[in-house]
């Protein structure tokens, strides 16, 4: 018999006294990277008949994580496709220890396509869910457009997963379902506690009309609500689901200056209702980026990450040009607010100089816990995960096949006032020749996250090593990197 939300919580509690011997912060300002583990390796099987689909094996990419207590779950995309956008299945690791060791597995009853993949953890109905875009790639339209379908596929221990089953869709017009994040309201005294929520974008190209949608189940995911739709008719991309201890629901995201848009703007939208309406969509920033990068060989979209602290400060972070000569590279740049509404103006993150040529994109955020802080973590701890090309004049057109790509993490205990040093996970990855192509260039992930387990940072990485010498297979695998804090 599950326990109830609250029993949960009572016990997770009860756990402080049995804290693993690495719980807590020490004093290390430099925030050092602790071990990096790869937590699975791509076996998947080609889903469809249609022989024109290119479908790259030993890859895993874009991936999502969700923690409770000590159990970590992260999904990613296996076997990504190089002629388009999307992969064959969609995988999973599970750790019950914080990250120390790693059960790995595929969502069953897969036969399509996929595109973005992300997790949470329901402790009312102590469900784990895993929403994906599923596209029938064996009866697409010569623009691959449709038809597309969101998805859901449950777990009650992180190990044995459902078939995924239909949320919303498939859509019968031209365009697409995209973008999806869930969210669950895990605070206990919310009025929306056991609430999960699926946002997302839909498109249709023929009305030129795009909106945010957002899906409600209050019964572990079993059900869900019809679509509450914006009231904006302005699309832009979810780059997650940020909930206050109140119950408020925020979706964080970007557009681009389609589907009605008019500029480049990170913005948030408001439900103080459960997700039953949604508020009219607040303009954060304008953003600038310097992109496309790294002599347009990389696929980088400039999705935010959002997090939400124990005080209920929404931490939002992207990337950036403004503070570079000439808009030349970008930054990692964050932004924050109490109600979704006043959003503090950005700032960058100091990960090196201003004159380095340092080139930044694809960053996570996370904060601490309840649990996490109870253990050491501060209340007003960030955590920050990123990828970087240390010199992006490398990276021209002409020469972007000696382009070198790295992973780093970088914290902040007063809620990004101050940052530790920047820490480099890994490295390097040659972009053209290590990692999985696909029609937009070539990819690691467009969201990446970080969590606290038991009081510590984790991040989590699509990295690459050599390809096989003899077959010419990638070695392209998502790792979970531990940090002291």
């Amino acid at each position: 018999m599950s326990l109830s939300g609250r029993s949960l919580f009572a016990c997770i509690l009860a756990l402080i006294a049995v804290t693993p011997s690495w719980a807590g912060v020490d004093d290390n300002t430099s925030g050092s990277l602790i071990s990096l583990t790869q937590i699975s390796v791509d076996t998947s099987k080609n889903p469809g008949t249609d022989p024109t689909i290119q479908v790259q094996h030993k890859t895993e990419v874009d991936p999502s994580q969700a923690t409770f207590g000590n159990m970590i779950v992260t999904t990613f995309q296996d076997g990504e496709i190089a002629n388009w956008n999307g992969a064959s299945q969609v995988g999973w690791s599970t750790s019950f220890d914080g990250g120390q060791t790693w059960r790995h597995g595929y969502i069953p009853g897969t036969t399509s396509y996929y595109w973005v993949q992300v997790v949470s953890f329901d402790s009312k109905h102590n469900t784990w869910l895993i929403i994906m875009v599923a596209q029938d790639m064996n009866s697409k339209d010569s623009n691959y457009l449709n038809p597309t379908e969101m998805q859901v596929s449950r777990s009650f221990d992180g190990i044995h997963w459902s078939t995924p089953t239909p949320v919303y869709g498939p859509i019968s017009y031209p365009g697409w379902v995209n973008r999806p994040w869930v969210g669950c309201d895990n605070h206990v005294f919310s009025p929306h506690f056991g609430n999960c929520y699926i946002a997302w974008d839909d498109i249709n190209f023929v009305t030129g009309v795009g909106t945010n949608d957002v899906s409600v189940s209050s019964d572990g995911g079993l059900t869900w609500s019809a679509p509450t739709v914006s009231p904006d008719q302005c699309a832009g991309s979810i780059g997650g689901v940020a909930i206050q201890a109140n119950g408020n629901l925020f979706l964080i995201g970007a557009y681009d200056g389609g589907m009605g848009c008019t500029g480049l703007y990170l913005y948030s939208i408001e439900s103080t209702d459960g997700g039953k309406t949604l508020q009219q969509t607040v303009d954060i920033t304008a953003e600038q980026l310097a992109y496309p990068t790294e002599g347009g060989a990389m696929r980088q979209d400039p999705f935010p990450s959002a997090s939400v602290s124990i005080d209920n400060t929404i931490s939002v972070v992207t990337y950036d040009c403004r503070f570079r000569s000439s808009c030349a590279t970008n930054d990692i740049v964050m932004t924050t607010s109490k109600d979704g509404v006043n959003w503090s103006s950005i700032e960058r993150v100091p990960i090196d100089p201003l004159d380095s040529g340092t080139d930044h994109f694809v960053a996570g955020i996370g904060a601490p816990a309840l649990l996490d802080i109870i253990l050491g973590a501060s209340p007003a701890a960030l955590a920050v995960n990123y990828y970087y090309v240390p010199d992006a004049a490398t990276c021209n057109p002409a020469s972007a096949a000696g382009c070198q790509l790295y992973a780093g993490f970088i914290s902040s205990q007063d809620g990004g006032k101050t940052w530790s040093n920047p820490t480099e996970a890994f490295g390097p990855m040659n972009i053209v020749k290590d990692l999985a192509a696909t029609a937009f260039g070539y990819f690691v992930a467009n969201d990446i996250t970080a969590i606290y387990v038991f009081g510590r940072p984790q991040a989590v990485f699509s990295l690459a090593g050599r390809p096989d010498p003899e077959t010419g297979a990638l070695n392209q695998a998502i790792y979970s990197a531990r940090f002291t804090h």
